[in-house]
């Protein structure tokens, strides 16, 4: 994604931490503050612009002069845009206006509202920002175009302290103070001028590169009308009265291409419609993070050498995605470009080094915790939203946090890494799924908020460059950062967090995956771990399957890592819906494991569960028996009989039970997981609740709803508790509290708890995930029963949408959706309507399943009924037929839906 800004940008009040601090990194640490020689001049600044401008001449009284009125907001109710005209008289602006300007209307009127239609006082406003990102010429244009409504303009650089009283005295000279004023002293100069400002005339003055706050506070008037605009690199800004920060981030891409067509074409057309090279201009703005002065020294180039074979804008391209090259490309050490509009750098790694050198001057440790986290950051995906936590946690566990601390704000104060707001705080019998990675890793519990950063891509390649030494640690820890976090995800279960550290983690094992190592196939099985959990199975297939190869290349194929690989691949597979091409992936692996590891192994045991789970999918439930009762017997002996994961064993070994209709023995297995969990985990453990749900379904089975009813509601406060009001597994507890009342027959009271489910899930997990097309089936199904036909539809619908995308049109689930459809529309009376989806349900049923799974009986049954109902009564037979031999000979001759399809042959025979 490219590095962009607030498309409508809001002016802050606000400051941020102290840089300070006596941060000290132990081993392989570098001096931030240390020469660097990149074979340019270093010249304090870092803007492109326009030539400057010297405005002098004599020292007479100026002629009255009125501002022009302000004219009304526009119907938005934001300041309108003027054209640009001149300054008015006795103005100081060292610079015209850069033809090339284009974009930054937003931040334009966000400056106006706060200068110009703002309260009155005495108003300041920063604009904070990374070296290149354009802040002069913001000032700049802005002045040309609000000019006009104050009594004069005046800038003065601060880039040299010392020099700023001179800079002050210039801005006099021009605002004819006095016919003397060459001739009086410095001090004298300054002094007539800040009084001048002093005045109630409103007057707009810009502090050019204000890198202290205490420059500011020296300089700026004490009284009057004076209107204040400062740049700055610094991104922290103490909290000042009256002063207010305004983030300048990249130019959106439009904008960026649009500035780069204006050098290739001479217009500002968009290219899309004019220049028949937009792809290649938007391929150079996203290469250059949109930065405006890398936008402007590309331009350069390209105006400079049109007609040369090394200046069409794919050979710019090439150029800039040479790796070798890096910053040292030629159009990025300001080769074609004329001269500095602003009198600034036209190098853009010298202009990052300006800031890397002021770390040694803003921290107590010469800038070494600074700079160890921002080559951490430059690990990281560029331009992307960087959550603290994960820098934190790439450092040394044993370092003070509030040095790190320290080390994060100095960066953001010398403008070398920007703050990106902040993240705000959030809070059945089932496959034993991956095999852990192992290390200790917090349970539960709240995700707390944090700050959030962002680094420029150009910055991270200048970091590259000048901090070579130290990105092979820093990679590394990075790596195993990212992998502790996905191993707490695989504990805590909550996908809230991944959304916004997930980009970072794919940019880092992609990184990794060209020295194909053990580290690099950690990463990628994670990484597949984490994507699927997230909902996004097809991005987690090829990590997974690079997982595999890299072990069997690595480790060969009997190596017990290479077995975790395919059992996680099984895994995946296997939630993808194809049941098929999982098997075999399971297979491999439990070989693996009975051979290296031995028959008792608590892996093989895991081997042993999966392959019950997935022979139980494909309804082979008397093997899937033999498979669970082999892991309990491994998981009882090895790991002892109160062990949680011999409670897990007992656990799936009920609900198969249950299934095949023997609740009566599934209830002691039920139970005793449910104790086991209580006494070893604790009775508020997320276990517990799931031990809660079975033993709960259990009942309702039965028909003791209101025995069934406590143990549902223990399970969601469970997991209201420990995981919070927010959390998938609450969700699923609110399902199932809901399909009771609606089993009771309190169909108002179902509605709350389905509708609260879908609201966690759409927010959570997002509303195309699986689990939320499950919501939608179950509030479908409940207002079909209120009578609500056309509601009802409108959910079918949705989750079957859902289901297509993300599971494809060949999955179980999908079936099933539509099942739920045809049963609809049959029960609307469209029989015709219906048959399409009941048959696509028993084709993929008879595909997937198998032509004798307990589902594809379900599907022949129904249609069936369809047939029974048009009057094809031999159709009718011969589908209630076949539905009963596959019930007869999957769940028995007693099982409830045996007995009722035996009941409906009975009534077309």
């Amino acid at each position: 994604m490219p590095d962009s800004t607030d498309p409508n940008p809001t002016i802050q009040t606000g400051g941020g931490a102290h840089a300070g601090g006596g941060a000290h990194v132990s081993g392989g640490g570098f001096q931030a503050g240390s020469d660097i020689n990149l074979g340019a001049k270093t010249v304090m600044g870092d803007e492109v612009g326009v030539k400057i401008v010297h405005q002098y001449g004599d020292r007479s009284p100026l002629p009255p002069f009125t501002p022009a009125p302000l004219p009304p907001l526009a119907p938005d109710g934001r300041p309108p845009l003027p054209d640009p005209v001149p300054l008015p008289p006795g103005s100081r602006l060292d610079y015209d206006r850069n033809p090339f300007f284009t974009g930054r209307e937003n931040e334009m009127r966000a400056l106006a509202q706060a200068l110009l239609y703002g309260p009155p006082g005495r108003p300041a406003v920063i604009a904070t920002g990374i070296g290149g990102i354009g802040k002069t010429q913001l000032a700049v244009e802005f002045a040309y175009r609000y000019g006009r409504y104050f009594h004069g303009v005046h800038w003065v650089s601060m880039a040299d302290p010392a020099a700023v009283g001179t800079e002050i005295a210039q801005c006099g000279a021009l605002m004819g103070l006095r016919p003397d004023f060459d001739s009086l002293p410095l001090e004298a100069q300054t002094r007539l001028t800040l009084a001048a400002w002093g005045e109630p005339a409103a007057r707009l003055i810009i502090f050019d590169n204000c890198e202290e706050p205490g420059l500011l506070a020296q300089w700026r008037p004490g009284s009057g009308g004076a209107r204040i605009l400062a740049t700055t690199r610094r991104g922290h800004w103490p909290r000042i009265a009256g002063v207010a920060q305004l983030p300048v981030g990249a130019l959106p891409r439009e904008q960026a291409v649009a500035l780069l067509a204006k050098y290739v074409t001479g217009r500002a057309t968009p290219p899309a419609t004019r220049h028949p090279l937009p792809t290649t201009l938007s391929e150079i703005a996203a290469e250059l993070g949109d930065l405006p002065l890398a936008l402007h020294l590309a331009g350069s180039y390209l105006e400079s050498y049109a007609g040369d074979p090394a200046g069409t804008p794919a050979a710019l391209l090439a150029q800039l995605r040479d790796p070798v090259l890096g910053l040292q490309a030629a159009a990025l050490i300001g080769r074609g470009a004329a001269d500095s509009p602003t009198a600034h750098e036209l190098h853009v790694a010298n202009t990052f080094l300006l800031s890397w050198q002021r770390l040694a001057t803003v921290t107590a440790d010469g800038g070494a915790m600074a700079a160890a986290l921002l080559a951490r950051a430059a690990c990281l995906a560029p331009g992307e939203p960087l959550p603290g936590g994960l820098l934190r946690r790439a450092m040394a566990e044993e370092l003070d946090s509030l040095d790190v601390s320290d080390g994060l704000g100095a960066l953001v104060a010398v403008g070398l890494l920007e703050e990106a707001g902040e993240r705000a705080a959030v809070g059945d019998g089932v496959e034993d799924g991956d095999v852990p990675g192992g290390g200790d890793v917090p349970a539960y519990g709240d995700v707390p908020a944090e700050r959030l950063y962002r680094l420029h891509r150009l910055v991270a390649r200048f970091v590259a460059g000048v901090a070579a030494e130290e990105m092979g640690a820093a990679r590394a820890a990075v790596e195993g950062a990212v992998i502790s976090l996905a191993q707490e995800q695989d504990v805590k279960r909550d996908p809230r967090p991944l959304r916004q550290w997930l980009i970072h983690f794919r940019h880092v094992t992609d990184a990794a995956l060209g020295r194909e190592d053990e580290q690099a196939a950690t990463l990628c099985h994670w990484l597949g771990y984490c994507l699927r959990f997230s909902g996004d199975l097809s991005g987690a297939l090829p990590y997974s399957r690079r997982a595999l190869e890299i072990r069997e290349l690595a480790f060969g194929l009997e190596h017990p890592d290479t077995a975790a690989s395919l059992n996680n691949l099984g895994v995946l597979l296997r939630v993808m819906g194809d049941l098929a091409a999982a098997q075999p992936y399971y297979e491999r692996a439990l070989g693996i494991w009975e051979r290296v590891l031995g028959p008792e192994h608590p892996n093989t045991a895991v081997s042993l569960n999966n392959l019950g789970s997935l022979l139980q999918s494909l309804g082979d439930l008397v093997a899937a028996q033999s498979y669970y009762e082999r892991a309990l017997a491994i998981r009882e002996r090895v790991l002892g009989p109160d062990h949680p994961d011999t409670a897990g064993s007992l656990n799936n070994l009920g609900t198969l039970l249950q299934a095949v209709g023997d609740l009566a023995a599934a209830r002691p297995y039920i139970e005793r997981a449910l104790t086991i969990c209580e006494r070893v985990l604790g009775p508020e453990h997320p276990d517990t609740a799931t031990s809660l749900n079975n033993l709960g379904y259990l009942l309702q089975a039965i028909g003791d709803l209101a025995g069934a009813r406590p143990y549902y509601e223990r399970a969601l406060a469970i997991s209201e508790c420990v995981l919070g009001p927010e959390h998938p597994d609450t969700a699923t507890s609110l399902n199932n509290l809901g399909a009771l009342l609606q089993a009771m027959g309190d169909l108002p009271g179902a509605r709350p708890y389905y509708e609260r489910a879908l609201a966690i899930d759409e927010k959570v997990l997002g509303t195309e995930h699986p689990l939320t097309a499950i919501d939608y089936n179950n509030l479908g199904g409940l207002l079909q029963v209120m009578g609500d036909l056309a509601g009802a539809r409108l959910y079918y619908e949705r989750a079957l949408s859902i289901d297509e995308k993300v599971l494809g049109t060949e999955h179980p689930d999908t079936a099933s959706d539509y099942n739920n459809l045809g049963y609809l529309l049959r029960a609307m009376g469209d029989l015709a309507g219906a048959r399409p989806y009941y048959e696509r349900a028993l084709g993929i049923r008879e595909r997937v399943l198998g032509p004798e799974h307990p589902d594809t009986a379900q599907s022949l049954w129904w249609m069936g009924v369809l047939n029974e109902q048009d009057g094809a009564k031999d159709k009718a037979r011969a589908l209630y037929s076949r539905a009963l031999a596959i019930y007869e000979k999957r769940l028995g001759p007693d099982h409830p839906n045996t007995q009722s399809v035996r009941h409906y042959l009975s009534r077309v025979s």
